[in-house]
């Protein structure tokens, strides 16, 4: 239900960066040929996968965790893909897959977004 005279509460300025990043990233996805099959797709209690797509040349699915920043003087995006980070995802796709039954080859990649662009692309990271 809807009530106008409650104002939305605002969002944080990093999360606005983030969602935008995944549109940016989706939207890259999409014309490198990519299909979108899921965007911020929850497994489990705490894992989540950031865009869950389908790479239409390589007949993979791809599990991909967008990292953005606002500005390129920040630090570089792909500085936040920590070992933690690395764990998380391949424990999301597992699940993932395991939930599903099902036995298909799969990629863990990392999109880097800044000042609205795409500015790397990495292709099955190591856990």
């Amino acid at each position: 239900m809807y009530f106008p005279f409650f104002p939305a509460a605002p969002v944080a300025p990093h999360l606005l960066v983030g969602r935008e990043g995944e549109d940016i990233a989706a939207r890259y996805l999409r014309s490198e040929g990519y299909k979108i099959l899921g965007r911020n797709v929850h497994v489990g209690k705490k894992d989540e996968i950031d865009i869950l797509a389908f790479d239409q040349n390589e007949k993979i699915t791809v599990f991909v965790e967008v990292k953005a920043r606002e500005h390129s003087g920040e630090y570089a995006p792909e500085l936040n893909i920590t070992w933690g980070k690395r764990t998380a995802m391949a424990r999301a796709a597992e699940r993932w897959i395991t939930q599903r039954n099902l036995d298909v080859p799969y990629r863990l990649d990392v999109i880097c977004v800044s000042e609205g662009r795409v500015v790397g692309h990495y292709k099955e990271i190591e856990t």
